[in-house]
């Protein structure tokens, strides 16, 4: 920093990393300050519950127009009050985000954030989610780095059909216990899933979900506990990718 001239925050080349962490009577982000930062490439926001879910979708949407909306990497959102992601319009525009942590929060309504957003790692567990959206070309978001994609505890009824079994990388692990699920989507059109490990525990599957293998998913690990399930037909573990 030079003395002569004017401090602010767009002159904060070295911070990358910021926590505002457990700050129960904040009402709104200090956007005047997040949207400046030229580098910022790690920010945690958890656990600021005096912040409405408005006003956070408000604060997500200014973030990613300030100066590192398209640099920003890891992003902890975790225990708020989020009920509504931004637009696909502005999503996009993270291209840079590889970890994403909205756990605990009130989500009912996903925006996709197109294959240019490649996760290694996404976090949506415990919130009211029913469905999760695509952009025109099938994508919620780029898979070619995925390692872990969780939605546990929520209202999905059918497997989010926004993977694919012919992808290149293969993923660790894809988590959707204790949803609602009892079919595929799109049905016979289903893509498949290219991971190791995939958690259907304390869904609805009466009859095996042999859809999975016919799709030709590389599992080594498919867990169906408490499912209710009622029926395994001849046949529902054969695949190319299955031994």
């Amino acid at each position: 920093y030079d003395k002569q001239d004017t401090l602010t925050w767009s002159n904060l080349n070295s911070l990358t990393d910021l926590e505002i962490y457990n700050c129960p009577n904040m009402t709104a982000l200090p956007m005047d300050m997040l949207a400046g930062l030229p580098e910022l490439q790690q920010l945690n926001v958890a656990c600021c519950t005096g912040i409405s879910g408005e006003q956070l979708k408000a604060d997500w949407e200014a973030l990613i127009k300030g100066a590192s909306g398209s640099k920003l990497q890891i992003l902890y959102l975790g225990f708020n009050n989020l009920v509504e992601f931004p637009e696909y319009d502005l999503l996009k525009k993270m291209e840079k985000l590889s970890l994403l942590d909205c756990t605990n929060n009130k989500i009912e309504k996903l925006h996709p954030f197109g294959k240019g957003v490649n996760f290694a790692k996404i976090y949506l567990d415990n919130n009211a989610i029913t469905e999760i959206p695509t952009d025109d070309e099938g994508y919620f978001c780029g898979f070619t780095q995925m390692e872990s994609f969780s939605c546990s505890n929520n209202k999905l009824t059918l497997f989010p059909d926004i993977f694919n079994a012919n992808s290149i990388y293969v993923g660790q692990s894809i988590n959707l216990s204790y949803n609602q699920i009892s079919d595929f989507e799109n049905g016979d059109n289903f893509k498949g899933v290219n991971v190791t490990q995939v958690d259907l525990s304390n869904n609805r599957f009466e009859t095996f979900p042999s859809m999975l293998f016919k799709k030709k998913s590389p599992l080594v690990q498919l867990i169906l506990a408490g499912n209710g399930m009622k029926e395994i037909p001849e046949g529902a573990l054969k695949g190319e990718n299955t031994y």
